[in-house]
């Protein structure tokens, strides 16, 4: 505050400068009370809009799409110029850029970066979210990300995804548009966002896994109808067995088999055989030989063996 009087060559009454030394404090006191509710009311915004998209993300349940709008909504949420999300292979110990937002950001789909390596492996390595607002000054930045988009990153927060202590991937955001730098705040606001969007991540993936066993238990049906079918179309045992043997094959996906008429005194003779080269064709063994091995074992006991020699 200034104060100036109308007549400069007299000093101010000790009472007025009393007075005015008040004021100046009762102003600052409600200009932080003003400072404090906005920050409040912004935080309270913030908190209903994760609660907002915490039922969006429920109802996304394709893969790409609810992938896409994390990191769209987590851009937005913190009002940053730039954002990406990678994923965990798991196979590989690497994470990969799934979606990713901002200027040339298409350059980075696919990249793949050690876990360990950079900020965003940092993250993934030890499940602890990280804020750095010099990221040029820190020598775990992974500048390659800078120098394949032409775009200069000058302040970061990134965040894990964790289901249960299994790293899902990690969410990083880059240079909010205010130019202000992130601060412990928007780390516990985006954590919150990463949980909501974690649950969405294991509900799609449940879903495509269901989807998938699903489709696969229809398929066999459809095999299985398609099969009664044609043994219904003869009566003739080595047509049956033929038939019967190659479905066999079709179903278990392998290239060699056979399929062996047991009588009622347990002696075996060769239905259909397709896959043996020429020293093994089952036909040419007389009916002792048929007994031993694997076939002999199922023949003698009348159970299921598998055997992965």
């Amino acid at each position: 505050l200034y104060a100036r009087q109308k007549e400069s060559n007299r000093p101010f009454a000790s009472r007025r400068h009393q007075l005015f030394t008040v004021f100046a404090d009762q102003t600052a006191t409600a200009m932080d009370r003003l400072q404090t509710r906005k920050a409040l009311q912004q935080r309270a915004k913030q908190l209903e809009t994760v609660n907002e998209l915490t039922t969006l993300l429920a109802a996304t349940l394709e893969l790409d799409k609810l992938l896409q709008l994390i990191i769209e909504k987590a851009i937005e949420l913190m009002d940053v110029e730039a954002g990406s999300l990678l994923l965990n292979e798991a196979e590989s110990n690497e994470l990969s850029f799934r979606v990713v937002r901002g200027p040339n950001s298409r350059k980075l789909i696919g990249e793949r970066i050690p876990i360990g390596v950079g900020l965003a492996g940092s993250v993934a390595q030890t499940g602890r979210p990280l804020i750095i607002n010099n990221v040029q000054l820190d020598q775990r930045w992974y500048s390659q990300a800078d120098a394949a988009t032409n775009f200069h990153s000058e302040t970061m927060l990134a965040v894990p995804l964790l289901a249960d202590r299994q790293m899902l991937g990690v969410i990083q955001l880059v240079n909010k548009r205010s130019g202000a730098p992130f601060h412990e705040e928007d780390q516990q606001l985006l954590m919150a966002f990463a949980g909501q969007a974690v649950v969405a991540l294991q509900n799609a993936r449940l879903l495509a896994q269901t989807d998938d066993a699903l489709r696969e238990r229809v398929n066999e049906l459809a095999l299985l109808q398609q099969l009664d079918r044609d043994l219904n179309t003869s009566l003739d045992r080595q047509k049956i067995a033929h038939v019967l043997l190659n479905w066999s094959l079709r179903i278990c996906r392998v290239q060699v088999g056979a399929i062996l008429f047991v009588d009622d005194e347990k002696a075996l003779s060769v239905g259909a055989e397709q896959g043996y080269d020429a020293a093994h064709r089952l036909a040419d063994k007389s009916g002792e030989d048929l007994r031993t091995g694997l076939v002999g074992l199922v023949v003698e006991s009348e159970l299921l063996h598998v055997s992965d020699n």
